[in-house]
């Protein structure tokens, strides 16, 4: 078919069906050309991010901490399917955890007792004297926690435990937090006011054993108001004022009050609201010993310093301090527990009455 002549300054084009046609075609396959680049570097990147991410998911964390006859190993996982396909084994002196895919794992530096490896999607513990094991699975965030109880068990020599000189003669007022009606935070299979009685009741013990003398607010599941927490530790000369409560999570927290602008003059030292004031120094020095304590007892668990306002710390007149221990479901309390955590307070009071 022929075609028809158009002129474009000195250019003559000749425009015909067949050339249409052939411009049309071509521009379609540049175009298909063009859309299946663009779709095959979309998938390309898409896949490249999803292979990035399951890298990352692959990371598997251990923390450790030890207790009294027993080694608890908690290993954080990346998502529900590891931890429900994990599966657990224990023979002679061996634990096998199995994992679905490979991984990369960051461990604590573990006891001699314990020999640490991995290969082939498998995590292997060589534990002297195992006994028997306990497997527990926990969500958000997902952990294999598996206590490990050994027999004829030696835990590494440590310094002794102060013997009470540094805290002969002194008074400490132990309040155990919330009670009766006001039962605090719900923990595990008990509450918070239960649980912080329980720990008061054991440090007093302690305290009491070791030539200081320890004197309990709050002596059984009753309530009691603040004008009467007030009321009883204003009572007598103390010398160092502890309130015991549960944090929110897995954690320690020691806090110490702040007080308004203006507080700490020497006038405000006078008024009962701001008793507190000639003791802030102490105060944050009686803090930091437990900080210090708590985590060089409790080495996988973390511990905070806070400050805040806080009525009842700020009418005492005494170094004082709240101390929150963790509230965690992977944080099984029982009577060792309470043991290890009054002995790390009881140190850190005779650290400080040190000073």
């Amino acid at each position: 078919m022929s075609g028809t002549n158009v002129c474009i300054g000195a250019y003559s084009i000749n425009i015909s069906i067949a050339n249409i046609r052939h411009v049309c075609y071509n521009v379609r396959v540049v175009t298909k050309r063009y859309v299946l680049s663009t779709v095959l570097v979309v998938v390309a990147v898409v896949l490249w991010q999803l292979a990035a991410m399951a890298m990352e998911s692959s990371n598997v964390t251990l923390r450790f901490s030890e207790q009294t006859g027993s080694f608890r190993f908690v290993f954080e996982l990346p998502d529900e399917t590891w931890l429900n396909q994990a599966k657990v084994a224990a023979s002679y002196s061996v634990i096998k955890i199995s994992l679905i895919d490979s991984f990369t794992i960051g461990a604590p530096k573990l006891p001699d007792s314990i020999k640490f490896s991995s290969r082939d999607n498998s995590i292997y513990l060589n534990v002297k004297n195992l006994d028997n094991i306990k497997v527990i699975r926990l969500n958000n965030p997902y952990r294999l926690v598996v206590d490990a109880y050994v027999t004829d068990y030696k835990k590494p020599e440590q310094s002794a435990p102060p013997e009470g000189k540094e805290l002969k003669q002194l008074t400490i007022v132990i309040d155990a937090g919330h009670g009766g009606n006001d039962i605090g935070l719900p923990v595990a299979n008990t509450k918070e006011s239960v649980l912080t009685l329980s720990l008061a009741n054991e440090l007093s013990k302690m305290i009491n054993a070791r030539s200081a003398k320890a004197v309990l607010i709050r002596k059984d599941d009753s309530s009691i108001t603040l004008a009467q927490r007030i009321t009883e530790a204003s009572k007598r000369r103390i010398s160092m004022f502890l309130s015991l409560h549960v944090s929110e999570g897995r954690y320690f927290s020691v806090y110490r009050t702040t007080l308004p602008a203006g507080s700490q003059t020497i006038a405000s030292r006078y008024k009962v609201d701001t008793l507190q004031a000639a003791y802030l120094e102490r105060s944050l020095a009686l803090a930091q010993a437990l900080e210090t304590s708590l985590k060089d007892t409790f080495s996988d668990v973390d511990v905070y310093h806070r400050e805040m306002p806080l009525p009842l710390l700020s009418v005492i007149a005494a170094p004082a301090v709240l101390i929150e221990i963790p509230n965690s479901s992977d944080f099984l309390y029982n009577a060792a527990i309470l043991k290890s955590i009054s002995e790390a307070i009881y140190k850190a009071l005779a650290s400080y009455a040190k000073k």
